[in-house]
């Protein structure tokens, strides 16, 4: 497994990661810092082929001091030793109000 790519598919708020290459991974699990809030269950995947990949949602608030997001897998199903990748979420999206129009009375 070379390195799994960060990509937000769809949603501010979803990622998604899949293997580069053509090894499968096995026992893959996705982890993020304490401080990142995260949406919904992140279940492990036992394999991981290439051109699927495994979703999750979560973002930085005013309250994350370390926006790191891990995968760990295996080469071999069962094998004891850990490959780790790690890449930050991107960044927040800018926050867009809406205009608001200014009436200066005489």
């Amino acid at each position: 497994m070379e390195r799994y790519p960060l990509l937000n598919p769809s949603a501010p708020l979803r990622e998604c990661v899949r293997p580069l290459g053509d090894a499968t991974a096995y026992n893959v699990q996705v982890s993020a810092h304490e401080s990142v809030h995260k949406r919904g269950e992140w279940a492990a995947r036992d394999q991981l082929r290439t051109g699927e990949a495994t979703t999750f949602m979560a973002v930085r608030t005013m309250g994350t001091t370390d926006s790191t997001i891990t995968v760990e897998w295996s080469d071999e199903p069962g094998d004891e030793e850990r490959e780790s990748w790690r890449y930050p979420l991107p960044p927040r999206p800018p926050r867009r109000y809406p205009s608001v129009a200014r009436i200066d009375s005489e």
